[in-house]
This record gives C-alpha cells, sequence and structure tokens, in this order.
C-alpha cells in the first residue's frame, strides 16, 4: 500500500460519510484518480476484515466487518510503511519511537526496532532513555519484560495529552494542518455551537488544540481505549477543580456522541472539563466573590510578583490592571499545568525576540510556580506570561528626563542672552534649567549640584569637563537644530558607568560551552564583589529553568534573585560562538541588580535596544574593547 492509499484510509471514517471531492481536495488528485484509487481501495480491504461503504450524495465510508482482522492488516502495513521513512537523527528517531509506544498496547522488542530502524542496541539504549524522561515528565512510565521488550503503561488521559502534544510540535515543524478538512468541519460545528450556547470564548490556538485532543479521544474510544478509573481520590481532586465546566463538558460530549456514535463515561466527561477549564473563559464572570481556587490563585500571584522585584528589582506589585489580567490567565494555566495539557504558544519566537525584559520578568514569575508545581513551566507558557507583562512595561515606560545645560557664549551678556531665549525657544519641552556661562568661568563652575547634562558652546573649549560638550554655532543652522533636538531627546548613558567597568570586561573569551563562559564571568565577579558561593549555580538554575539567550547572538544570564548589594554587569565577547540552548552567542551581559537601583529602568531599556540591534552587536564582535562597548550602549540609548 503506498502514501496516497494510506492518507485515504486515515481520511475515511467509520462514522461519518466523506465525498470523493473532499478527499481529492485533501489529497490533491482529481475526482477520477481518486474514484480509481477508491475502487483499489475497495478491494483490498474486503480481504483484510474490512469494507468500503457508498452511499449517492453522500460519498464514501468505512465499515470495519472483523475488528481483529483489521487492526492486524493495519499494523502489518504500518510496519511496511517504516523502510520508506527512516528517521535518521536522534531527534527524528526519539520522535517516531515515541509516537509507535504511545499508539501500541503491546511490547514492542528492542531486537525488532533495531532492525527496522538500522541503528545498534547502544544506540537504541541511548533513545530509550530520552523517551523515558519524556514518559516521566508527564507521569507515564516505560517498562520492560524480559523475553517481550518494552511498552508505555499510565493514565490514559496523560498518554492522551502527550500525544497532542506531540503532534501540536510536528505541526509547528512541518507547518502542516494536522486536521483534514472533511473530519474538521464537523468538529468545528459541534464545539462552535457548544461555546456559543454556553458564551464561552477561547484564543484561536487553544480552539485548535481542543478539537486535535476531541479526534484523539474518538479514536481512542473507537479502538477501545476509554479512560477509566485508576485512582479514586486523584479524581475528586479533578472533579472539583473543574466543576465550573461540568455543564459545559456534558453538552460538548452529548453532541460528540450524537455526531460521532461514541459513548463518553463520567470520565471522558470530566477529561473535557479539565480541557474546557484549561482553554476557555466565559465571556463575564458568574460571580463577583472570589472563590477558594481565586484565592489561593492570588497568594500565588503575589508570590510571582515579588519574585520579579526580588531577582530583577522591578515593583510591578501596585499595577491593579496588571494583577487582575495575571490572575485571569492563572485560572486556566492552574488547570493546564496540574493535568499536563499542553497550549502551543505560536508567538513565542517573536515574544522572546520582540520582548525579552518581559520574557526574562515571565521566567523569575514562574519560577514560583515550578517550585510550587514541581514542575517545568513550557516556554509556551512563559511567553504568556510575558506578553501581560509587556503591556504592563509599555505603560510604565522611563519617560525622558529633561535636561540642565550650560550654554557657553564669547560675545557678550546680550548675544548669551539672545542665545538663551532661542533656546528655549526651539528646545524648551527637552530643557529643565539654563545656564549662560563664560569659558574662563567653567573652572569654577558646579557640574555636580546642578546636575548638568552637557554644554553648547560657540567657541572651542581647551579644558576637560565632565558632561559632554556640543560646539555650535550662534544663530543654530538647521541641521544643528535637528542634531540637538535628538541629542536632547537621548537618554544620557552615563549612568552606565555605574554598571560596567573595565576590570569586569572580558574581550576575549575562550570558552567552549555555556557553563564554562558562565562558571569564568562568575569567577571574575567574585574576584571584585563579596558574592555568596551559590551566584553561580543560581546563575545555572535560571537557565535551567529557561536559557537567557534572546537571538543576534546574544546573552543576559543571571542570577534567580538579587545575590549581591552593589550592581554591576560582567560583560564577555566570545572568541567563537557557543551553541546556549536556542541560539548561538558570541555576546554575554552577566547581569546582577540590587533591589533599591533607580537606574533599573533605563538599564534594561538601553540594554534591550543594543541586543536587538544586529548591527550594534556586530560592531562589538568586531572591535571588542570596553570604549567601543559603552559607545554601542550609548548608541542604542
Amino acid at each position: 500500500m503506498d502514501d496516497r492509499a494510506w492518507q485515504l484510509i486515515k481520511l475515511l471514517s467509520d462514522k461519518n460519510y466523506t465525498t470523493a471531492a473532499q478527499l481529492a481536495e485533501q489529497i490533491g488528485v482529481s475526482g477520477k484518480t481518486i474514484r480509481n484509487r477508491l475502487k483499489l481501495l475497495s478491494e483490498e480491504l474486503e480481504m483484510h476484515g474490512a469494507e468500503l461503504e457508498s452511499c449517492t450524495g453522500y460519498g464514501y465510508r468505512l465499515h470495519i466487518v472483523d475488528s481483529q482482522k483489521y487492526k492486524a492488516w493495519k499494523a502489518g502495513q504500518t510496519e511496511l510503511l517504516w523502510s520508506e521513512h527512516l528517521p535518521e537523527s536522534t531527534s527524528e528517531r526519539v520522535a517516531f519511537l515515541l509516537e509507535l509506544l504511545l499508539q501500541t498496547d503491546n511490547y514492542v522488542k528492542l531486537d525488532d526496532l533495531c532492525e527496522k530502524l538500522y541503528v545498534s542496541r547502544n544506540t537504541l539504549g541511548t533513545d530509550i532513555r530520552e523517551i523515558r524522561e519524556i514518559l516521566q515528565s508527564r507521569h507515564l512510565r516505560l517498562t520492560s519484560r524480559p523475553g517481550y521488550g518494552i511498552r508505555v503503561e499510565g493514565s490514559e488521559f496523560e498518554r492522551r495529552n502527550l500525544m497532542a502534544r506531540r503532534m501540536m510540535l510536528h505541526s509547528r515543524l512541518s507547518a502542516q494542518n494536522l486536521l483534514p478538512e472533511p473530519l474538521r468541519r464537523p468538529l468545528v460545528e459541534e464545539v462552535s455551537a457548544v461555546m456559543k450556547a454556553n458564551h464561552l470564548r477561547m484564543q484561536d490556538d487553544a480552539f485548535e488544540e481542543l478539537l486535535l485532543y476531541i479526534v484523539m479521544m474518538i479514536q481512542r474510544i473507537s479502538d477501545g481505549h476509554e479512560i477509566t478509573l485508576t485512582n479514586p481520590e486523584g479524581l475528586r481532586g479533578v472533579k472539583a477543580s473543574c466543576s465550573s465546566m461540568d455543564a459545559e463538558a456534558n453538552d460538548l460530549a452529548d453532541a460528540l456522541e450524537l455526531r460521532f456514535g461514541i459513548r463518553c463515561n463520567a470520565l471522558e466527561r470530566t477529561a473535557l472539563a479539565v480541557h474546557l477549564v484549561g482553554k476557555a473563559q466565559p465571556y463575564s464572570q458568574r460571580t463577583t466573590a472570589m472563590t477558594a481556587v481565586q484565592l489561593h490563585l492570588n497568594q500565588l500571584l503575589d508570590l510571582m510578583l515579588e519574585k520579579i522585584c526580588t531577582a530583577n528589582g522591578l515593583d510591578l506589585t501596585k499595577d491593579q490592571e496588571l494583577r487582575e489580567a495575571l490572575l485571569q490567565h492563572l485560572g486556566p494555566m492552574n488547570i493546564r499545568i496540574k493535568y499536563n495539557i499542553p497550549l502551543e504558544n505560536p508567538l513565542l519566537p517573536e515574544i522572546r525576540r520582540e520582548y525579552p525584559l518581559a520574557f526574562t520578568l515571565a521566567g523569575s514569575a514562574c519560577s514560583v510556580l515550578q517550585e510550587y508545581y514541581q514542575k517545568t513551566i513550557p516556554e509556551d507558557e512563559i511567553g504568556y506570561i510575558a506578553v501581560l507583562l509587556a503591556l504592563s512595561l509599555e505603560k510604565t515606560k522611563h519617560a525622558v528626563k529633561k535636561k540642565n545645560i550650560v550654554v557657553v557664549c564669547a560675545t557678550g551678556r546680550s548675544s548669551a542672552k539672545l542665545f538663551l531665549y532661542r533656546y528655549k525657544q526651539l528646545f524648551g519641552e527637552f530643557i529643565d534649567q539654563m545656564y549662560d556661562c563664560a569659558s574662563f568661568e567653567l573652572e569654577e563652575f558646579d557640574f555636580k549640584e546642578k546636575q548638568i547634562d552637557c554644554v553648547f558652546t560657540t567657541v572651542p573649549l581647551s579644558m576637560q569637563l565632565p558632561v559632554p560638550v556640543f560646539q555650535v554655532s550662534l544663530l543654530l543652522e538647521a541641521d544643528e537644530i535637528e542634531n540637538c533636538q535628538k541629542m536632547l531627546q537621548s537618554e544620557s548613558t552615563t549612568f552606565l558607568c555605574s554598571y560596567f567597568r573595565p576590570e569586569l570586561f572580558i574581550p576575549h573569551l575562550k570558552a567552549e560551552t555555556r557553563d564554562q563562559a558562565l562558571q569564568e564571568m562568575c569567577e571574575l565577579a567574585c574576584q571584585h564583589f563579596d558574592l555568596p558561593q551559590a551566584f553561580y549555580r543560581s546563575v545555572l538554575e535560571r537557565e535551567e529553568m529557561a536559557p537567557t539567550d534572546f537571538g543576534n547572538y546574544t546573552a543576559i544570564p543571571h542570577s534567580l534573585q538579587i545575590m549581591s548589594d552593589r550592581k554591576f554587569v560582567v560583560a564577555a565577547v566570545l572568541d567563537k560562538p557557543i551553541w546556549w540552548g536556542h541560539n548561538t552567542v558570541q555576546v554575554i551581559f552577566l547581569i546582577s541588580l540590587t533591589a533599591d537601583d533607580t537606574d533599573l529602568e533605563r538599564f534594561y531599556q538601553v540594554i534591550y535596544r543594543f541586543i536587538s540591534n544586529p548591527g550594534l552587536v556586530q560592531a562589538l564582535v568586531s572591535d571588542p574593547e570596553y570604549k567601543n562597548l559603552i559607545a554601542l550602549l550609548g548608541t542604542g540609548a
């Protein structure tokens, strides 16, 4: 049986009819070709326990006459297709083996797998260890029995959730729609009708994943794999967590039974309720009083915001809109994390790239959830939290501080007054205080007390001043007006010197791995600051939770919490790029902050403008000098 015949088997249902036109469209052939294919397939099915029923005006459907005979033939056809689609890399083999083991209840012999995959027992053993870890993270286990082989055991609910997750990953990598239109259309009709009747709303990606779970549920029930009671105490806990969607889940189960000819027992209905609670929300809250679950989530939220403050020095606890948005999001997220329900975040790469600060803060916040649930929080979920935090940060963006300037004019007091008036007229909205001063008076001028940001002068100045100096003409040309406006609108970067220091800059780091780079940078920090021994371990733990590389060959590692009373950045440029976790990295900023830092938001803005600009990053790699680093950061500001 070739690929197209196999596609037909997958598209045909034993419950509903599918027209030849629909089948032809899905497979990409003409109507005449599909009818010829169906005729050949019908002849083969009749020999293996099934037949193809046709009904004028409705189409075709599969009728299974001998279930055991048909399943045995279908399993044999799967094996025949292996040789044509053999996985080559480790990741492909792991995905292939995991799908195979999840879909069968029988033991699979290791020798048979080695023979079919053309790999050694050692290679297969390495793949099996990885599969075992994946299964354990989902509360499933891989059991082995001498003489029989290996198989997956555990909850049917957890098995389905993992199968859905693997299918989502496959869809993301291959950019293919997993549900053929003839199957998708009736599902959309039934689910949409239940949601409309019960006034529920759902994000598009969550809706697609619910459809995916329902397809899997229908297939598993049809194959005799219903969810069964293995843990009565656990079931009571699940029902209590999802009781808010009992009515909606029953409505959906009734609709699916009627449309697809399956039977949904009480546990299947509870499983549907879990998915609805984890993905859907009512258009309006049914009660204004906080439930016990909401009160508990509110306590978790307090800890999350506190963690953001202690780990990153940003206090977001007073943003009431943020609190409400996070609390609303945590309700469904709580169910998803608790019961391992996957939710793909299709914008994750863009969120990491466009909102790196928010993603960093979300990682800190989700470390609280990771400790509470004793589970790794998926990056898809961290990304959703990051979006809410990004909205909050946008509202509190640091306004450009008005500048205090000194004007130096050598043509007399009257000209100086005219000069001051001209600047106030052109740039008044950017200037707080202006002082006129003769060049010989500059040595006695108190720049620190008056908090001067820059000097504008009509004559050359030979002395060294503690602030930037700009020489301009008396009446200011058009291009000078434009340049002055840009300068006055920009942020001063002198504050960066309190973070970056020459002795904390490594221009040629020769590390070959992420951990080697972090160890060397942490050791340098410990030479200059009184840091606890756990500093390096805390930085690694933060990386394990979610790597801090954000593209453009940059990474910004930091500890899980503030561990020093002095702020600093250890900056390093690697001689050769290294793999960090998501991307290749060559520029690293190891950040340590303090809780009382008034420049913190400005600092983050400068850093993230820099790492978001490929040209600036490449300029530092090409010329890894401390002065160049500060100049480039100033450009980013």
